[in-house]
């Protein structure tokens, strides 16, 4: 996933804010929607859809636990679970929440699941749109008990409240998404099942590590190219600390003390001075974009590429095995 950071705004080379977006980047990498709309829409769905309900959930205890946003009231124990992208999608199949509905890829429902989620981790999973806009009324329609939610904008959170609890936790904050997923299954008494799957992670980085590494560790960098020659880098983003820490590379020059999402005019593509780029794949004509670059005179001869589609960079568990392994297999 193009990691949504919406406490910034991304930067060219020099540091200068952009402010102007193409239509491409608002959709692919920004949460844009009006809260006047996701609220209308929250009490249209909350009167329910048409056609029938959903089963009840049943009665349940509730506690008051702590989230992004303060205190908020939850089931002790959940019985339908919708978790409103991939990321906390993957992060409750891992923790064994009943998930009952969330989105396909990129938080859409007519995309697959993850390709790191296997068949029998989503039978009886109702995929439905959840990004760039929830269908509240079929979220309404579910008779959910808990909303598990990764998408840190007020309004957005608002328009879930009439449907059911909603626990927001943050996977792409300076904290990391190790503290993130953490703090969803202390909150939910699967601690337990949080450190097994932390230390499988941490296992095969380690292996992936001394595999790689015999010698001085290579620079790496990591993005997209867009439509007009430019080079998109995600410089030091903590979503990543697993590729680019655990598993022993180094943080490319150009890279060090930036934050944010970072273009490199198509003019400044050869001053990239990685020794590996990892290119993202989000769109079907992403393939394309990246190897027209590569092949171009502008791309330094010197730097090692390789790509991974978006579902193996998700904030999860699952996704980053997945990475390790593409990783592995691109640069053995």
């Amino acid at each position: 996933m193009k990691p949504p950071i919406y406490s910034y705004k991304p930067t060219d080379l020099t540091g200068t804010a952009l402010d102007v977006f193409t239509v491409e980047n608002i959709t692919r990498r920004r949460f844009i929607v009006g809260a006047g709309g996701l609220l209308g829409a929250a009490a249209l769905g909350a009167c329910g859809a048409p056609g029938g309900s959903a089963p009840t959930a049943g009665p349940t205890t509730t506690r008051t636990v702590t989230d992004m946003y303060g205190q908020v009231t939850v089931p002790a124990e959940p019985k339908r679970v919708f978790c409103n992208y991939d990321d906390s999608l993957a992060c409750a199949l891992a923790l064994n929440l009943p998930v009952v509905a969330g989105p396909g890829e990129r938080g859409k429902g007519d995309t697959p699941f993850p390709a790191f989620l296997t068949p029998d981790q989503v039978v009886g999973i109702t995929k439905l749109d959840s990004y760039p806009t929830p269908n509240l009324e079929q979220l309404a329609a579910l008779n959910l008990d808990l909303i598990i939610n990764t998408t840190p904008i007020p309004e957005y959170v608002e328009s879930l409240k009439g449907i059911a609890p909603v626990f927001t936790y943050d996977v792409y904050g300076a904290a990391g998404w190790r503290k993130g997923f953490e703090t969803l299954a202390n909150t939910f008494d699967r601690s337990q099942l949080a450190a097994d799957w932390l230390a499988s992670v941490d296992a095969r980085a380690a292996q992936l590590k001394a595999t790689l590494h015999q010698g001085t560790p290579r620079s790496f960098a990591l993005g997209y190219a867009a439509a007009d020659g430019s080079l998109w880098f995600y410089p030091g983003l903590p979503a990543y600390s697993s590729l680019l820490n655990e598993v022993g590379f180094a943080e490319a020059g150009f890279a060090k003390g930036r934050t944010g999402d970072i273009q490199l005019a198509a003019e400044l593509v050869p001053t990239m001075d990685a020794d590996v780029f990892m290119f993202i794949d989000y769109e079907p004509g992403d393939p394309a974009l990246r190897q027209a670059l590569v092949a171009s005179p502008l791309w330094p001869k010197n730097v090692t590429t390789f790509a991974v589609t978006s579902a193996e960079t998700y904030p999860a568990p699952q996704s980053f095995l997945a990475l390790f392994d593409s990783v592995e297999k691109a640069l053995l």
